[in-house]
């Protein structure tokens, strides 16, 4: 079993965000590292996948003559063929 290095970092936060993620711990139960590291994995999730949809989206629109011929070379394709 391999064990996770933790290291420390110093962060900067306005008062305001600081007060909203001392709220949300104390009513969580959680402590704040927790609350931050949760927030971070969250966040760099969303990033990624708002990466994916982007470049799957640019495949999709470049590819798009090339789907649309396959589709209509299935369009004359009769389903009783198939059975």
């Amino acid at each position: 079993m391999h064990t996770v290095r933790a290291v420390r970092k110093n962060v900067v936060f306005s008062e305001d965000l600081l007060s909203e993620a001392k709220s949300l711990t104390e009513e969580l139960n959680m402590d704040f590292s927790k609350l931050m590291r949760n927030a971070l994995y969250a966040y760099i999730k969303l990033i990624k996948k708002e990466k994916m949809d982007k470049e799957l989206e640019a495949e999709a629109l470049a590819n798009r003559d090339f789907y649309r011929t396959i589709r209509k070379d299935f369009e004359n394709i009769e389903l009783e063929t198939w059975r």
